[in-house]
C-alpha cells in the first residue's frame, strides 16, 4: 500500500550526510529489508530505535509492507515515559542501531502479545503536557490520506527540496514533512534533531536550495539572531512553516525583514494530522492558524471548542476506550483547543480547553498570558501554571527563562506587574514567579507543564 505511492525513476530521493540514494534504490532497498525481517508477521508490535537517517525511512515502509505496527521510539523519549509503554503495549520486535542504549537493547519480547493490534500502521504518544502520555492507534489508511492530502494542499511536487530536522518519530517530521515529498517525487534531507543547530540549518537551505522547511517559533528566533551576523540567501524557500507552539508577531516579522520570506503557520493533532494553515502570509495575519484545509470537517462547540472529522482520523487510544470515548463527539474528534474565527475567517487559538485556572471563580486561560508574554525581548520563553491557594483558590505561576544571566530578575517582575495590570483583571496577574535555566520538553519541543 505504502510502497505503491512512491516514484520508482532515478530521481534523487533521501540524502543524509554523504549518503544519497534514489527511488529506484530506494526500492531495492527496502525490498532487501523486507527479506531480512522474514521473522515478522503481520499486525505484530515492532519497536524500533527512530533516528533522522535513511534506515529508519527503510525501516518504515519494509515493515509497513508486512503490515506490522510500528513504534518509533525517539532517543530524547524519557525512561517514565518508555518504562510506561512497554507496560502497556510491549514489542513483539525491538529493532536497534544503539548499542548505547540500554533500555532497548534489554527489553525482553513477547510474540505472544498485543494479538489485539487491529489495522494500525503507526503508534505515536500524545505530547504528555499534563501528564503520561496517550498511545495513539493510526491506521495505515489514515496516514496514507493524511499524506497526501498534505502534499495536495500545499502543492509539493518532483521539484521541491525538503529539509527535515524535527524527529520522524512524530507527526511533524513524517507526515507533514517527509512522506508528503516523498509521495511527490521530491527529494528530502534529512539530519539529526540533535546537530541541526541554527547555523547549520541555514546553511544547509542556502547550499541545497531548500524549498520546504518547518520547526519550531525558538528555531526561527535563532535564524533572526544569526542574521545579524551573517547574511543568508533564503529565497528558494517556498514554504518556511512554523509549529507546534505559538508563534510571536516579531519572530514572524523579523524572519520575513531579515530573510524576505513569510513565515506561515500550520496547526493539527497527532490524532488527526493537519487540521489547518495559514498560506495566506499578505494578510498580516501571524497570530492566526490560518484556515481548515479542504479535507477537514469541522464546528465550534458552545463553547467554542474545535471538534474536526476526516479519513484522517486515528482508530483511538490503545486499551482506552473510555478517554478515546472523552475525545469523540461522534464521529468528530474533540481537539480540547477553544478556537476563534475572524471576519476573514482566518481562525485562532485562544486556550485549551483543559488548562483552566480558576481565581475565586474567574476562569480565564494560560494562552491569552502567554500570548502576551512573547512581547517581551528579556526572555527567552515562558508559560503560565496554576497552584493552589488556600484563599484564591488556584493562583497563577509564571515561569521564566532569561535572555541574559545579567538581567535584573527583581525590576524585571515588578516591569510584569504593572504592564498586567495595565492590560489585564487583577485575577490573571501572576502572583508567582519561578526562574529557570530550562524548561522539560518532549522531543518535538513542547513544554511538559506536569513536570514543571
Amino acid at each position: 500500500m505504502f510502497l505503491n505511492q512512491l516514484p520508482t525513476s532515478s530521481d534523487l530521493a533521501l540524502c543524509h550526510l554523504d549518503q544519497k540514494i534514489s527511488y529506484a534504490e530506494l526500492h531495492q532497498f527496502i525490498r532487501q529489508k523486507i527479506i531480512q525481517l522474514e521473522f515478522i508477521k503481520p499486525r505484530e508490535v515492532v519497536w524500533i530505535d527512530c533516528k533522522n537517517n535513511i534506515n529508519t525511512l527503510i525501516l518504515f515502509f519494509a515493515l509497513w509492507q508486512k503490515q506490522a505496527c510500528v513504534v518509533p521510539i525517539d532517543s530524547d523519549l524519557g525512561l517514565i515515559e518508555k518504562k510506561y509503554l512497554y507496560q502497556e503495549i510491549p514489542p513483539q520486535h525491538v529493532l536497534c542501531e544503539n548499542q548505547n542504549d540500554e533500555f532497548l537493547n534489554n527489553l525482553k519480547t513477547d510474540a505472544t502479545k498485543n494479538n489485539d493490534i487491529i489495522d494500525a500502521a503507526l503508534i505515536q504518544l500524545s505530547s504528555g503536557s499534563t501528564g503520561l502520555p496517550k498511545i495513539i492507534l493510526i491506521s495505515p489508511q489514515a496516514l496514507i490520506f493524511r499524506t497526501i492530502s498534505n502534499r495536495d494542499h500545499l502543492q509539493i511536487s518532483a521539484s521541491d527540496k525538503t529539509l527535515c530536522s524535527v524527529p520522524l518519530s512524530h507527526s511533524h517530521g513524517l507526515d507533514c514533512l517527509t512522506l508528503p515529498t516523498l509521495f511527490a517525487g521530491g527529494t528530502v534531507y534529512l539530519t539529526d534533531p540533535k546537530t541541526s543547530f541554527p547555523y547549520r540549518i541555514l546553511d544547509w537551505i542556502e547550499k541545497h536550495k531548500i524549498t520546504f522547511f518547518s520547526s519550531l517559533p525558538q528555531m526561527y528566533d535563532f535564524f533572526n539572531q544569526a542574521a545579524a551576523q551573517k547574511i543568508y540567501n533564503l529565497s528558494s524557500l517556498r514554504h518556511a512553516f512554523c509549529g507546534s507552539a505559538a508563534l510571536a508577531e516579531n519572530t514572524a516579522t523579523e524572519f520575513y525583514k531579515n530573510f524576505n520570506v513569510p513565515l506561515k503557520q500550520g496547526y493539527g493533532l497527532a490524532e488527526i494530522g493537519v487540521i489547518c494553515v495559514n498560506l495566506k502570509t499578505s494578510e498580516k495575519k501571524y497570530h492566526s492558524i490560518g484556515e481548515p484545509i479542504p479535507e477537514i470537517e469541522w464546528h465550534l462547540a458552545d463553547d467554542g471548542e474545535l471538534c474536526v472529522k476526516s479519513n484522517s482520523l486515528f482508530s483511538g487510544y490503545y486499551k482506552n476506550s473510555q478517554a478515546t470515548a472523552e475525545r469523540m463527539n461522534g464521529k468528530f474528534l474533540k481537539t480540547e483547543d477553544l478556537i476563534s474565527i475572524d471576519d476573514d475567517g482566518f481562525f485562532y487559538v485562544t486556550g485549551r480547553k483543559n488548562d483552566v485556572i480558576n481565581v475565586m471563580g474567574q476562569k480565564f486561560y494560560p494562552k491569552e498570558i502567554e500570548q502576551f508574554l512573547l512581547n517581551f525581548n528579556e526572555i527567552t520563553e515562558s508559560c503560565v501554571t496554576s497552584l493552589s491557594d488556600a484563599k484564591r483558590g488556584q493562583i497563577p505561576v509564571l515561569h521564566l527563562i532569561a535572555k541574559s544571566h545579567d538581567l535584573n530578575k527583581f525590576d524585571f517582575e515588578n516591569k510584569i506587574i504593572v504592564e498586567f495590570s495595565q492590560k489585564f483583571e487583577d485575577f490573571k496577574i501572576p502572583r508567582k514567579f519561578v526562574w529557570h535555566d530550562a524548561f522539560p520538553k518532549s522531543p518535538l519541543g513542547k513544554i511538559l507543564k506536569s513536570k514543571l
